[in-house]
């Protein structure tokens, strides 16, 4: 989903570029009550996001115009300020069969594929663990050690990035 506008871009943009430029779909709260608020929740999410992604560009272009000379100021910051580019992603991650082996190959198949991200900067929100049976939040010690987010850094190695507390 686009946090930013249902409807981004121009006509002739959305025609052009319809992957870049889709348009919102939202479930409809009167058939799925348990989701009352949830297009409002999402999308003021995804504006702190976008606001906090435009902040760190500003830091990024004192930065490269450090080191680029003729770096034209705030050139990533408009950039991300104004976009309408902007994508939201709800993502679940089935529980891991408790038959399966444990390795790692395994828990890796159970998450998202690896994946280079599309945009210029990503923002991400803090994970939120559940029960798959109650829907329920889990507390801090019913939480895998090893789960949440990887990434793999220029070397290949895998790193787990942790939010500080």
């Amino acid at each position: 989903f686009n946090p930013l506008t249902d409807v981004p871009g121009t006509q002739e943009e959305r025609e052009k570029y319809p992957a870049s430029y889709p348009c919102n779909k939202w479930p409809n709260e009167d058939d799925l009550p348990q989701l009352k608020d949830f297009k409002q929740s999402a999308q003021k999410l995804g504006k702190i996001m976008h606001q906090t992604v435009a902040h760190v560009a500003k830091h990024i272009d004192v930065m490269a115009a450090k080191k680029v000379v003729g770096y034209r100021k705030d050139l990533l910051f408009d950039a991300m300020k104004h976009t309408e580019k902007a994508k939201g992603r709800l993502l679940y991650y089935y529980p891991i069969d408790k038959d399966q082996t444990a390795t790692t190959q395994a828990k890796e198949d159970n998450w998202i594929g690896w994946h280079n991200d599309s945009g210029f900067l990503t923002s991400l929100a803090g994970d939120l663990f559940l029960d798959d049976e109650t829907g329920q939040p889990l507390s801090p010690d019913q939480i895998d050690p090893e789960a949440g987010l990887y990434v793999t850094n220029r070397s290949g190695e895998s790193i787990h990035v942790k939010i500080p507390d």
